[in-house]
């Protein structure tokens, strides 16, 4: 027996698990931004501090889309 995507999810499942990578993106980018900063500004790295911490964290949080049947 087949049992539907829509049967097994809890209610806003979905919205609740967007809601926590958004903002874990967000925080990411204004983190990242904020020491690249000073990193910029008092080390004069050239943004090497904000790229590194680009490149850390949840890089294989990457969404998966599957078609609907």
């Amino acid at each position: 027996m087949l049992v539907k995507a829509e049967e097994t999810e809890p209610f806003l499942g979905s919205f609740w698990w967007n809601y926590i990578l958004a903002s874990f993106a967000t925080f990411k980018f204004n983190g990242c931004t904020y020491f690249g900063m000073w990193g910029l500004f008092w080390y004069n790295d050239g943004g090497e501090m904000m790229d590194a911490c680009f490149k850390i964290g949840l890089n294989g949080a990457l969404a998966t889309f599957e078609k609907a049947e």
